[in-house]
């Protein structure tokens, strides 16, 4: 029997569950409304998809913190905890959510064919991931994804007014389902991406999850947006790439995570 991970990907509007192999293909997916999700349904959703197939491990990449020793660093969206987690499910292998989509991008999506890429997704929050050849770069304590949620300041030379804003605030998915306009969204988040461009230099862009796979005039003006504000006019032309697995890049992730996890004895 083919050895499978159940794969959970906890995001700020929905959670997806679903069996995920070491090849990277995904089945029985199902998704929950994280509003209201229990840790009970949680178990259930895992048991469902897990049954009857060969499951040695489970992964969860969650819209939080994770630190280099796999304990939740934050709960911003979500108040479960590692041990939370352990209790209902079983031993887990923990990630932050957008590490696990990058990891899947790299070796199944549309990062394959790079070195090194930049992962931004872009669905309810908004957070980023450095890929160096093929492995996510966590930062010092674990906390190198947070483009989304770090506020600029700065005083308005015209009017005066103090202004604090995130990307988050005026380039997510809750900033759309807010009133924003999409293409406003996709020009107010291009610096941000740019300015990741600028800093980190990476051979290419993806851009995932649930907004930033949108098509048409969405995902032209991010691109345009994008290239206008990359500094280097040599780098202007770098792949700015929509992810190859689409929204399912965090759930089959945190089944490779898991699959990784149980052959090197990491679960938790």
């Amino acid at each position: 029997m083919r050895s499978v991970a159940v794969g959970i990907d906890v995001g700020g509007t929905k959670i997806a569950v679903g069996a995920v192999d070491a090849e990277g293909r995904l089945e029985r997916l199902m998704h929950l409304p994280t509003a209201g999700a229990t840790l009970d349904a949680l178990a259930a959703a895992a048991a469902g998809v897990g049954e009857g197939l060969d499951v040695v491990a489970t992964g969860v990449g969650i819209c939080e913190l994770v630190d280099h020793e796999g304990r939740l660093r934050s709960h911003a969206s979500i108040d479960w905890t590692e041990v939370d987690l352990a209790e209902a499910l079983g031993p887990v292998a923990l990630e932050a959510d957008v590490r696990a989509a990058a990891i899947a991008e790299a070796r199944l999506g549309a990062g394959r064919p790079f070195a090194s890429f930049l992962y931004v997704t872009v669905g309810t929050g908004i957070s980023h991931c450095l890929v160096a050849n093929g492995e996510p770069y966590r930062g010092a304590h674990g906390c190198a994804q947070l483009v989304g949620s770090s506020a600029i300041s700065f005083t308005c030379p015209r009017c005066g007014e103090r202004v604090r804003r995130s990307a988050e605030d005026v380039a997510s998915g809750l900033a759309v389902a807010n009133g924003a306009r999409l293409v406003d969204a996709a020009e107010a988040l291009a610096p941000f991406v740019a300015l990741l461009v600028n800093v980190l230099d990476p051979e290419a862009v993806v851009i995932g999850g649930g907004l930033g796979t949108a098509r048409g005039d969405y995902w032209e003006a991010l691109v345009r947006g994008v290239r206008e504000h990359v500094w280097a006019e040599h780098v202007r032309g770098l792949p700015v790439l929509q992810a190859g697995l689409g929204a399912d890049s965090g759930v089959i992730g945190a089944g490779l995570v898991a699959l990784h996890a149980a052959e090197t004895e990491e679960v938790r």
